[in-house]
């Protein structure tokens, strides 16, 4: 895979004990299409050619010697995938600069035209490696706010990324009292009670 649409193609020959080498012709396949002369009769051993994103090249040398003995082959000697998009970094859930309560799961989407090669963030100054479905697990963490910076690297090198923030905090506390008896056309007061340990205050109550 290369992560540039224009790239040097080289080739080398050796005719032994014959007469000696003329010239090339190097043949181009786009995407397993048919093929065709891209350089004729040169002299040359190398050029840059010019591709588009997202496709397949294969590349063919046939040498010509003095005498005109053309070298048979229908083998490529080489292909290549170009790729100069970078992979894409969603985030599926919770909300990008929420509070969550701690073992939530970050759910991460990582997407790539070509291939994904590796995936990993960095929470604080720790480097870890996520995998696909690209979940990260937060049951073993603190209460805090943190910043997790995630990487996306694909098989052409092209790296993408994307930060995130959350605070992570313990559930409160919430009891009931309970009703016991009930009388018809009766009102009665239902008392519900929040609390919560660590002294953060309580934004919302339903």
């Amino acid at each position: 895979y290369l992560n540039a649409a224009s790239f040097n193609v080289s080739w080398i020959g050796n005719d032994g004990a014959g007469s000696g080498i003329l010239n090339y012709d190097i043949e181009v396949s786009d995407n397993n299409g048919d093929w065709t002369i891209w350089q004729d009769d040169t002299t040359e051993s190398s050029a840059i050619y010019n591709g588009v994103d997202g496709h397949t090249y294969r590349f063919m040398s046939k040498a010509k010697d003095v005498v005109s003995n053309i070298e048979t082959k229908s083998t490529p000697d080489t292909n290549v995938t170009i790729d100069t998009l970078k992979p894409s970094i969603t985030l599926v859930s919770p909300s990008n600069n929420s509070i969550e309560e701690i073992g939530t799961v970050i759910d991460l989407s990582v997407s790539d035209s070509i291939s994904i090669d590796s995936v990993w963030y960095i929470k604080r100054i720790t480097n870890l490696t996520i995998n696909s479905p690209y979940n990260i697990d937060t049951s073993t963490w603190l209460k805090a706010e943190y910043t997790i910076t995630v990487y996306a690297n694909d098989s052409a090198n092209n790296l993408n990324t994307a930060s995130f923030k959350f605070i992570l905090d313990n559930r409160p506390n919430i009891t009931t009292t309970p009703i016991t008896s009930t009388l018809e056309d009766e009102l009665y007061n239902y008392d519900i009670n929040a609390t919560d340990a660590d002294g953060v205050k309580l934004t919302n109550q339903t």
